[in-house]
């Protein structure tokens, strides 16, 4: 935190500008040293942009550039910060982050300027993640649920559950050290509602990481069916491009190929499989087998269907097995639908993947069927890592056992230290109680320059 750090903070190529970012007690000092303009970084009050040029220590000019200078504690660090705009491209940022450092700054770690926020007291940990998160977001949605918990929303109700069970702790804790004054006898029955909705809270937030999780990393969706009913087509339909070998020869497909598409703001991952039947191929059989491990672990599946073939074995038995969380799509319409097909399949897509037909009811199905499951409500906080996760699972144990203790009338101070437990559980979130081990951990997975 003595050091003043410095690196770029705009993503690597060609662009209109790129951006080094300094931070530290000495940002003045240091750019002052190897700016030329008409007025010094050192003598700005507030913030200010000046105009001028880098100039290595030989007074050769390395880029025309703008500062924008900003004192701290009001900067994103806390500290004093100046923002170097250079010449977009890889080089002009290169050269001004070499001299920035040889006049004295050191190249910031991964995810550093955010670290020191934190550690300024500017945001907290749940904040500094959904920085990283809205970085990485894939869609629309998974940027939304990252900007509500950058605003707030989440650590709003962290901290809203904490200071509740604080409260009753405070409650109980009075009751027992002062006896004497003229407090109402402890209402076991009364606090042990107050838990149970504050578990309540904190299990509706462990179930926001089921579809956060899916929205951050994607939702998987299988495509499956018997050999030659037209899975590749309709994956490279799905994804408007020719990704899959297409032929009229069964077994084609002897690996998983995957694409990805954005499904009005969900990320998701289409898989093309081996095709479903008994088979001596030793190369097809490993195909299989991978197939149905895919199957069992993805989100839905799509089984496709030949519509101008009688149904086998093999389509019978994957409808069957996997009817919770399917879509069934009747291929090859264009050759027609066999009358069995229509009696049996009801809420069937019919699609014709040669020839682009249906794909987008199909994919209504599926952005209806994904909504039904994952849905992400405008202003929720949803929990999105797993140590936020852990230590949720950790405050309901702590509560669990507050709840036990009232009912098995244990000593107060018992119930109380649970309830101590289960706070320090919520704080370890939002990084009120945290470890260097935990941070640096945190922290590695950012970019330079964040």
């Amino acid at each position: 935190m003595e050091d003043t750090i410095a690196a770029i903070s705009t993503s690597p190529g060609i662009g209109a500008i790129s951006i080094v970012r300094v931070s530290g007690k000495d940002s003045f000092e240091i750019v002052s040293k190897i700016f030329k303009g008409k007025k010094s970084p050192k003598k700005i009050k507030k913030r200010a942009i000046l105009y001028g040029w880098i100039i290595d220590d030989e007074k050769n000019i390395i880029d025309e550039v703008l500062l924008f200078v900003m004192r701290g504690p009001h900067t994103y660090t806390g500290e004093d910060t100046i923002e170097i705009s250079t010449h977009g491209g890889y080089i002009p940022a290169k050269k001004v982050l070499e001299t920035v450092i040889k006049a004295g700054a050191r190249l910031a770690e991964k995810g550093e300027f955010t670290k020191r926020a934190f550690l300024n007291g500017r945001i907290d940990l749940l904040k500094a993640e959904s920085i990283n998160d809205i970085v990485r977001a894939k869609t629309e949605k998974s940027f939304l649920i990252a900007e509500k918990n950058l605003r707030g929303t989440l650590s709003n109700k962290i901290k809203n559950i904490k200071e509740d069970i604080i409260n009753i702790i405070s409650y109980i804790e009075a009751s027992l050290d002062f006896p004497e004054e003229d407090i109402p006898d402890i209402d076991f029955e009364n606090i042990s509602g107050k838990l149970e909705d504050l578990k309540g809270k904190l299990l509706s937030l462990k179930e926001s990481y089921r579809i956060s999780k899916a929205v951050m990393e994607g939702i998987d969706v299988v495509i499956t069916g018997k050999t030659n009913v037209g899975k590749s087509s309709l994956f490279n339909a799905i994804l408007n491009e020719e990704k899959a070998i297409v032929t009229p020869i069964p077994g084609t497909t002897r690996d998983i190929i995957e694409g990805w598409i954005d499904l009005e703001g969900y990320p998701v991952r289409i898989l093309d499989t081996a095709g479903i039947r008994k088979t001596e191929d030793y190369v097809e059989v490993i195909g299989v087998s991978k197939t149905l491990k895919k199957l069992e672990e993805s989100d839905f599946v799509i089984i496709v269907i030949d519509g101008s073939s009688d149904l086998n074995e093999e389509d019978r038995e994957l409808i069957e097995r996997f009817k919770e969380n399917s879509i069934i799509v009747i291929n090859k319409v264009d050759l027609g639908i066999k009358e069995e097909i229509k009696d049996l399949i009801k809420d069937g897509i019919p699609v014709s993947a040669l020839k682009f037909q249906g794909i987008e009811k199909l994919l209504e199905k599926l952005k209806y069927k994904i909504e039904e499951r994952f849905p992400v409500y405008f202003g929720e906080g949803y929990i999105t890592k797993e140590r936020e996760l852990y230590s949720i699972n950790n405050s309901i144990k702590f509560l669990n056992n507050g709840i036990k203790g009232i009912k098995d009338k244990l000593n107060p101070e018992l119930i109380v230290y649970e309830l101590k437990c289960a706070s320090d559980s919520l704080k370890e979130i939002i990084g009120e109680i945290t470890s260097e081990e935990i941070l640096n951990r945190i922290f590695s997975d950012f970019c330079i320059g964040k």
